[in-house]
């Protein structure tokens, strides 16, 4: 759209006009598509149509919200999809003036949308929901909302960026365990899409994801859905050994914590089994100063059960287990 046509239209009010439209669903697909077609480009066109469309912002946002949980297919599928693509082009929910509560006015809307049979659509609206998270304050309304399923769907359909997105925002979701974002997590399927970007330790999103399983694994209300997780062991196991790049010390400390965890909700015999000891064993060897104190209640873990106590020597775990109690001891002292 050329600069002398934008000033037409902003000048002409039709800007005001085509966000009215895009509320009458009774106006058909072809009105509903053409009016959001003509805002995204007017957003892309230059500085002032950009802020011709964020000013009308609020109006759009009532358009989302005002429908509730009676929203209908036909506004679904037409008038709320172009609207979360015009939100989206001019990234208005970047904007604090205007993100301040949206998750509680628009949240469920923009949930809904994630599940749009159109792709577009639905990484629009996912990426807004991934946005809300950055703050604090919209966790509780993001919970409620049920933005845990789309962020799960994110990390299991992304690419490696939007899996890092994902992570972060149910790492958000879950580091507030008093406001239920953890079984809402859980019980979206996080489970093992999680435990697989863990064992693999090769994502950008290792880190965030490393927190989140932590985070399951740190609350009782959770925990034991992680540790009957079939994959749940030997992912926290790679990650502790196999951990690498800049994270890699970070990562290895939240798995092993994880695998602390995991053994006292009664899966000692498999994390013996899946070479645990030496894994946690090794990670106290590399790491002598200062030592990983995770590592160290993971084995303590560990030993209320005989059967680790072979593996403990074999893999020569007494002695930086001695020398930790040493320099607890110093320290007490």
């Amino acid at each position: 759209m050329a600069e002398t046509e934008q000033q037409h239209l902003i000048d002409a009010g039709a800007v005001p006009l085509l966000v009215r439209c895009l509320g009458e669903a009774e106006r058909g697909d072809v009105v509903l598509r053409s009016s959001g077609a003509a805002l995204v480009r007017l957003v892309h066109s230059g500085a002032a149509g950009r802020a011709a469309v964020l000013d009308l912002t609020p109006e759009l946002l009532a358009l989302l919200k005002k429908d509730g949980d009676s929203v209908s297919p036909a506004f679904l599928q037409g008038g709320a999809g172009q609207i979360g693509l015009v939100l989206a082009a001019s990234s208005a929910l970047n904007e604090a003036k205007y993100s301040a509560g949206a998750a509680g006015s628009v949240g469920k809307a923009l949930v809904r949308l994630s599940k749009s049979p159109y792709v577009e659509v639905r990484g629009a609206a996912t990426t807004m929901l991934i946005g809300l998270a950055e703050s604090d304050g919209e966790v509780p309304a993001l919970v409620e909302a049920g933005a845990a399923a789309p962020y799960v769907q994110h990390l299991c359909d992304g690419g490696a960026q939007a899996q890092r997105a994902a992570a972060v925002a149910l790492r958000v979701l879950t580091d507030q365990p008093g406001m239920g974002g953890v079984k809402e997590v859980v019980s979206a399927g996080a489970l093992r899409p999680l435990l697989r970007l863990l064992g693999a330790g090769d994502s950008p999103a290792l880190l965030d994801v490393a927190h989140v399983v932590n985070n399951l694994a740190s609350n009782v209300s959770t925990r034991q859905a992680l540790s009957n997780e079939v994959s749940a062991v030997t992912a926290c196991v790679l990650a502790v050994q196999c951990s690498s790049g800049q994270s890699a010390a970070e990562v290895a400390d939240l798995a092993a914590s994880s695998l602390a965890r995991i053994s006292e909700a009664g899966r000692r015999d498999d994390i013996v089994a899946a070479a645990g000891v030496a894994a946690l064993v090794g990670l106290l060897q590399r790491r002598p100063e200062p030592p990983p104190l995770s590592a160290a209640r993971a084995l303590h873990s560990l030993c209320e059960d005989a059967g680790s106590h072979a593996a403990l020597v074999s893999s020569d775990g007494i002695e930086p287990l001695v020398a930790l109690a040493a320099a607890g001891a110093d320290a007490a002292a």
